[in-house]
């Protein structure tokens, strides 16, 4: 895992969006706690991405306290990420970034 330096939302989402869109080694998704797809499902996704050899690097964005609002939900939408829900329960920060990033190892298979 990396951490990157701050930047405006806007502009690191156009660099993504073309990532994502012309190189299919690019997977994204955001937590949102209205949520379309379940986590897990997600992940099965990414995690075929990475079988075939076609995944070199996941996104998560999970927001501050109060979640994304709708605005920068549509800007995560359009960059072509998947707005992912942990259910009905609304998890603080910490927790969601250690219950996202332990799915997505699972499905991964990196929990070794």
């Amino acid at each position: 895992m990396r951490l990157e330096p701050p930047q405006k939302l806007a502009d690191f989402l156009v660099d993504l969006r073309v990532g994502i869109n012309q190189n299919e080694q690019v997977a994204g998704l955001f937590a949102y706690e209205i949520g379309k797809v379940p986590i897990r499902e997600i992940g099965r996704e990414i995690g075929r991405m990475q079988q075939s050899g076609g995944l070199k690097t996941v996104w998560i964005f999970i927001g501050g306290e109060g979640g994304f609002s709708r605005d920068e939900a549509a800007h995560f939408e359009r960059a072509g990420l998947k707005s992912a829900t942990l259910g009905h329960q609304v998890l603080r920060v910490e927790t969601a970034c250690v219950a996202l990033v332990s799915v997505l190892k699972y499905e991964l298979d990196l929990m070794s």
